[in-house]
């Protein structure tokens, strides 16, 4: 039931209630009122009947009384009776002359006692002569015969007082159903008004528990209603501070975490995330939302889920830290820190992933570095030194002996010396780069000049070169020399891993605004797990059919890449060679020159 119904309805209610009481008091009082009118004219009616009585007893005969008493009755509509003091009645107009000897003695009627006592009484009460109630007013009168007082009374049935109150009654309930369906209807407009005000209040005020804190109540059902309102707009003014305050500082964290470049989530009690930043979708390799999931459905680590596990389940606050190593050859260091809770429900815990894949990898390269390096320097020392030790230790002064001793010293002692310029040079490239003079270079020339410097090493394998150039001449801009550097180590690494007797290709094929070069071997080829590492710095790789490690620093892609870039350049590789099943290919670009 609605507000506005149970409004109407109480208050109908209540009218009912009242106008029933209206209706039961006015009644009584109509009834008293005609009462005490019919008494009223009772008394003028005696008074009347008592001078008409006085002329006509100088008659003595009571026969003459009755029929004179029996005419005033008639004429009046009235029963009157003439009682002596002894209680007696002589005559009485509502009952023959025969049947008035017959009648009771009326000396303890309650209306004859008061009149006799008080000079009028009246009484209403059933007459057992006439079998009807009646309204008795008696009055004791003297005769002016000097008979003695009596009593004169007369009674008016009470049937004729009810019908006039019945008419009454009629009328005022009439007027008072009136009056009712009016109350009704007034009151049923007021409730419906009030019923669509207080709507209004209530869906305003859903609104705004349902998060539209911009509505505002205008205008109050009622003064009483006042309060009401003024209190749900200060609460709803407050909650829309309180929410703004909330969503910036949301946005803070939002933004703070996503501008994190380690992985951040938050799990809750039941160990499913609740937050989680952009770098750990990142990680994760997950476009998708990854909320309310467990770290095991995203990052695929049994470690991780133990060690989220056991943060949540134990005691205090110490924290967790564990080492991942991810699919893809990744690998993260997870520190997960309890937070602060008062309940196990309230318990949640703070993941932080970082990758350290290039920390692993370059404390790899270094490793290398240091083996590759001290491999590189050992030999041609140890040959230095023994052959130093030769010199020294021998007496005789074979000037062919000592000359062979000095060129291989001297060799060697160049090897080193190559070995540190190459990484002077891998230094300064990667720290504040090298100067270039760019001109427009011959691509052809500068790897004539590269196959000459490998010559010895071709000449020894027996490996020849071919070109297959689109154009006779093809012009690049770059800085001649570190082109030349480019061909050099390129050159270098594929006489290495050509077989004797085989060959290397050269081709050039024009782009958009680019001359992509390119140098084949029919080598064993580059494993695909190598391919990416291979212009790391210090990185010697396996081939992919020989476990054993190439002779090399591992410098000299790297220093090609650098070299490139710094011409505007760039290198990568396809292994193997196209319909082929080995051999790798070499691939780097540099802007087209015109002459």
């Amino acid at each position: 039931m609605t507000f506005r119904h149970r409004i109407f309805i109480s208050f109908s209610l209540l009218l009912l209630g009242a106008l029933i009481l209206a209706y039961v008091v006015l009644s009584k009082v109509l009834y008293q009122e005609i009462s005490g009118q019919a008494y009223t004219n009772g008394q003028r009616y005696l008074k009347h009947i008592e001078w008409l009585v006085n002329q006509e007893l100088q008659i003595t005969d009571a026969d003459k009384l009755q029929q004179v008493l029996k005419g005033i009755g008639q004429r009046l509509n009235l029963r009157v009776t003439y009682i002596d003091t002894s209680g007696r009645v002589l005559a009485d107009s509502g009952v023959s002359t025969e049947a008035v000897a017959a009648m009771e003695n009326h000396a303890q009627r309650p209306e004859i006692k008061e009149a006799m006592q008080a000079g009028t009484g009246r009484s209403i009460r059933y007459s057992s002569t006439l079998q009807t109630s009646f309204l008795y007013v008696a009055l004791r009168i003297e005769p002016i015969t000097g008979s003695g007082p009596a009593v004169l009374r007369v009674a008016m049935p009470t049937a004729q007082l009810q019908s006039g109150l019945d008419g009454i009654k009629g009328q005022l309930a009439l007027f008072l159903t009136g009056l009712l369906i009016l109350a009704g209807l007034l009151s049923w407009l007021i409730s419906r008004r009030l019923g669509v005000e207080i709507k209004a209040l209530s869906r305003t005020a859903e609104a705004i528990g349902s998060g539209d804190l911009e509505q505002r109540i205008e205008k109050a059902p009622g003064r009483d209603f006042q309060p009401l309102v003024q209190s749900i707009n200060r609460m709803a003014k407050r909650l829309q501070s309180t929410l703004h305050e909330v969503s910036v500082r949301r946005d803070e964290l939002e933004t703070l975490l996503n501008g994190m470049h380690e992985g951040v989530f938050v799990l809750d009690f039941q160990g499913k995330v609740r937050l989680a930043n952009k770098a750990l979708h990142q990680l994760a390799g997950i476009s998708g939302s990854i909320l309310n999931r467990e770290p095991i459905e995203f990052l695929r680590s049994p470690e991780l889920q133990d060690a989220c596990f056991r943060a949540l389940h134990k005691e205090g606050k110490e924290s967790e830290h564990v080492f991942l190593h991810l699919p893809g050859n990744r690998f993260v260091e997870a520190t997960i820190i309890p937070v602060k809770f008062k309940t196990q429900e309230e318990r949640q815990l703070i993941a932080v992933l970082h990758e350290v894949t290039e920390l692993k990898r370059a404390e790899q390269v270094r490793k290398d570095f240091v083996a590759n390096v001290s491999h590189e320097l050992r030999t041609p020392l140890t040959a230095i030194k023994g052959y130093a030790e030769s010199l020294a230790s021998t007496s005789r002064q074979d000037d062919t002996h000592n000359n062979t001793f000095l060129q291989v010293i001297i060799r060697n002692a160049n090897q080193m010396n190559h070995i540190l310029d190459n990484l002077l040079q891998l230094a300064r490239l990667e720290t504040n780069g090298v100067s270039r003079s760019e001109t427009v270079v011959d691509v052809h020339a500068a790897l004539t000049r590269a196959w000459e410097i490998c010559a010895p090493l071709a000449e020894e394998k027996e490996i020849r070169l071919d070109t297959q150039f689109e154009a006779q001449t093809v012009w690049v801009k770059a800085d001649a020399d570190q082109l030349v550097q480019v061909w050099v180590n390129l050159l270098d690494n594929a006489l290495k891993y050509s077989p004797a007797q085989s060959w290397i290709k050269a081709r050039a094929q024009r782009g958009q605004n680019e001359w992509v070069l390119a140098l084949e071997d029919n080598g064993p080829g580059i494993e695909s797990g190598q391919q990416e590492r291979i212009f790391e710095r210090f990185y010697r790789g396996r081939s992919a059919r020989e476990e054993s490690v190439v002779a090399g620093s591992g410098l000299g892609l790297a220093i090609s890449r650098h070299l490139l870039a710094n011409n505007k350049g760039r290198i990568w590789v396809q292994s193997p060679a196209p319909d082929t099943l080995q051999g790798s290919v070499f691939y780097f670009s540099l802007p087209i020159g015109e002459r």
